[in-house]
């Protein structure tokens, strides 16, 4: 039996291994409690490659906590009608209970894979998010063995069992839990707090993040913020776009003036992790992973994009 330990900050990360087992394995078969879109996006890519190779996959999260979002259940969804035969997602709303007939929480975070003549555990506190994949500290540990391995055997197991006990993913099962947000007040999530510890939040910012992100995880993909001169909306709008995780940002403003201030605030916030690019009447910076431009040389330079460019669309 070989073990390894992983974190977000050894030489081969939790993500890395996660990449390569979808990219080899014969069979996946995943119980994530806490799923967001802008972490499943990271493995989205080989998770639709392993499916149109021919390997075969399941995946368990849950409505605990009200965290996993609707744009996560959606692809999930989607990505079952694409592939039929192929992929399958149940959903825990509720259902596990103890003796005394109250909810149980599902909190697993485990990943099997299966090949051919060897099977692989991955298994920790990693959940599927941005910040669990990439930046928190997180401990996980893989176990590889022989198929007959009595711990991946027991996992195995455990799955089955709880495959067994949750509801296959139906359209109704996203329009229940999405109204079931919609009344939700609270709900558990990240606190927004930025590693830089200059950069952070307001109040008003704060109220404001919650509230966004509250309509996001129901499924919306538009927002307008109203908020007076001076409150912080070009750092909100940075703060925001951190929480969803875009691989690609617009920021179109009106005038000129304010073009540098915003390019100069998403550096703050983001730092040197992204590219950042001019495009108005001066600059053509265009090719950039978050590109600010003004409304008129947007408008007048349409033709150049793709209607799937962006991401992430700001019009401050």
């Amino acid at each position: 039996m070989k073990s390894n330990f992983y974190t977000n900050y050894t030489d081969v990360k939790f993500i890395d291994r996660l990449k390569q087992n979808l990219d080899l394995c014969q069979s996946f078969s995943f119980s994530v409690s806490f799923i967001k879109k802008p972490g499943l996006r990271l493995l989205a890519p080989n998770i639709e490659a392993a499916l149109a190779r021919g390997a075969v996959g399941r995946l368990i999260t849950s409505t605990y906590q009200n965290f996993t979002d609707v744009d996560s259940l959606v692809y999930f969804y989607d990505l079952a009608a694409r592939y039929p035969d192929r992929f399958s997602c149940h959903l825990d709303v509720e259902s596990f209970r103890d003796a005394k007939g109250a909810a149980v929480g599902f909190h697993s975070k485990g990943y099997l894979f299966e090949y051919e003549d060897y099977n692989e555990l991955l298994v920790g506190s990693s959940n599927i998010t941005v910040y669990a994949l990439l930046k928190n500290i997180e401990w996980d540990v893989s176990v590889i063995d022989a198929q007959e391995n009595a711990t991946f055997a027991a996992a195995k197991q455990e799955f089955e069992t709880l495959w067994s006990r949750t509801l296959p993913l139906t359209r109704d099962l996203i329009e229940e839990y999405k109204t079931r947000l919609s009344y939700s007040i609270e709900r558990w999530d990240m606190d927004y707090e930025i590693a830089n510890a200059e950069v952070k939040p307001n109040y008003m910012q704060r109220r404001a993040l919650k509230e966004l992100n509250r309509v996001r995880a129901m499924g919306a993909t538009k927002a307008l913020v109203t908020a007076s001169a001076g409150s912080g909306k070009t750092f909100l709008a940075a703060f925001d776009a951190l929480n969803f995780g875009p691989r690609r940002l617009l920021y179109i403003v009106h005038e000129g003036s304010i073009l540098m201030k915003s390019f100069e605030t998403f550096q703050k916030v983001f730092g040197s992790d992204h590219s950042y690019g001019i495009f108005n009447a001066n600059y053509k910076e265009f090719d950039a992973d978050f590109v600010f431009s003004t409304n008129v040389t947007m408008a007048n330079a349409l033709e150049l994009f793709d209607r799937h460019t962006w991401d992430y669309v700001i019009i401050d």
